[in-house]
């Protein structure tokens, strides 16, 4: 289970988290964005910790300072892996954000695979009025629009090579670097040894 830690210099604070996603937002606005978030709280999950599973009522999302995550479903008895997170990043329950209202169901499961840390907030905000609430719900949108379009792309390609390059191409480096070798093979669809013998 996620841990509270108040005192931890090497957390950057949640403006500056933000500041690295939104880079088009100046102080004022990251820190008025900050001031609209509710009940934010500073978060740590261990290596193996599960954040929500599929099915789950989710109250809280996630803003990752650091760490990787897996985000991933089961299909025909075998686990799929959809989408990857590290340092900077925003998770929430993308499918119900956009369907449903607060509490969101999740169609995924999203599992730590190292150490993480950050800041969660209740997503009961998302469903307000605040001009803040849609900012970041479209922006949210805009970054899985990107990350669907990515793997569109991985797959159109034609062989597992390019899938692999195209996943050098667009995964951030920690990703690229940390994440184990079945995790990227699940992801682009091609067997672990298929990915040894590319690598």
């Amino acid at each position: 289970m996620p841990t509270n830690r108040t005192n931890n210099p090497t957390l950057p604070s949640v403006d500056r988290v933000l500041g690295k996603l939104f880079t088009k937002l100046d102080s004022e606005e990251l820190l008025t964005l900050c001031t609209e978030l509710t009940n934010i709280k500073v978060r740590h999950w261990r290596k193996g910790d599960i954040i929500y599973r599929h099915g789950d009522a989710v109250y809280e999302g996630v803003i990752l300072s650091s760490g990787l995550i897996r985000v991933f479903d089961h299909q025909y008895d075998h686990e799929i892996n959809l989408r990857f997170l590290s340092d900077a990043s925003i998770l929430v329950p993308f499918y119900g954000l956009t369907t449903n209202r607060p509490p969101y169901t999740a169609s995924e499961t999203a599992e730590c695979l190292s150490d993480c840390q950050g800041y969660s907030f209740e997503l009961d905000w998302t469903a307000s009025d605040s001009q803040w609430a849609e900012f970041l719900k479209l922006e949210i949108s805009l970054c899985h629009y990107r990350s669907v379009e990515n793997r569109l792309r991985t797959f159109h390609s034609t062989t597992a090579t390019q899938r692999y390059h195209s996943f050098l191409a667009t995964m951030p480096q920690r990703v690229v670097q940390e994440m184990p070798s079945f995790h990227i093979a699940s992801y682009l669809g091609i067997s672990p040894e298929t990915l040894s013998r590319i690598r």
